[in-house]
């Protein structure tokens, strides 16, 4: 791990988790490095929360204008800690820089509860999702090529349990049925310098990381 990841722990900085055993996604604390690994403090726990030993968690926090995120596995769950419920999750080998990889792509399993619509106009379309990055999504229309061209602008609207996003965007390429529709957002500043990453699409990614653990 790097000195900016030790750093961000001592200085207690805000960091958002989703659970791979039921999808919660919690928004917590770094608290302290300890011998088992890294402890963070969960803000807002739902009531009753079980987070058994080796649930697989994906950790999502900003570093600057750096969106970071790394992937572990829980080594205890202190429910009644003081003055907050701790999470402890093995230390990690090391941290993934999204916004220098923004074309890493996640793939969308079948059965994924991630649901996209497209629209254009009065047109609305409801394409599979075949894979997700932090820039942009990869679709694919039931029997039909890509029903408009590139660069056309486009409403995305993204559906995953209880996060719901809006987004503009813009069609690329097709081939065959596929099509990539870039996040207009995210682009634009990425322009502007290292990308800073809609918080909900932070956490659909994680989510999506969570998914693809579980298959």
């Amino acid at each position: 791990m790097t000195n900016g990841f030790f750093n961000y722990c001592d200085h207690k900085r805000p960091a958002t988790v989703t659970l791979g055993n039921s999808g919660f996604i919690l928004e917590s604390r770094f608290s302290e490095i300890t011998p088992d690994g890294v402890a963070l403090d969960l803000l807002s726990p739902p009531e009753g929360l079980e987070i058994p030993p080796s649930t697989q968690c994906t950790v999502i926090y900003n570093s600057g204008m750096r969106t970071t995120f790394f992937v572990s596995r829980s080594v205890r769950f202190a429910s009644l800690a003081e003055p907050l419920p701790q999470l402890i999750l093995a230390l990690p080998d090391h941290e993934r820089l999204a916004e220098s990889r923004r074309t890493f792509r996640i793939p969308i399993q079948e059965g994924s509860s991630l649901n996209v619509t497209v629209r254009l106009g009065d047109q609305t379309w409801r394409p599979r999702p075949v894979d997700f990055s932090l820039g942009g999504i990869l679709v694919e229309f039931e029997d039909q090529a890509p029903p408009f061209t590139v660069e056309d602008e486009l409403e995305v609207i993204l559906e995953f349990g209880v996060h719901n996003a809006s987004l503009e965007g813009f069609a690329g390429r097709g081939d065959g049925r596929g099509c990539v529709i870039y996040f207009a957002e995210a682009l634009r500043e990425l322009r502007k310098g290292p990308m800073v990453v809609p918080t909900v699409l932070k956490k659909i990614f994680s989510g999506l990381e969570s998914e693809n653990w579980d298959q």
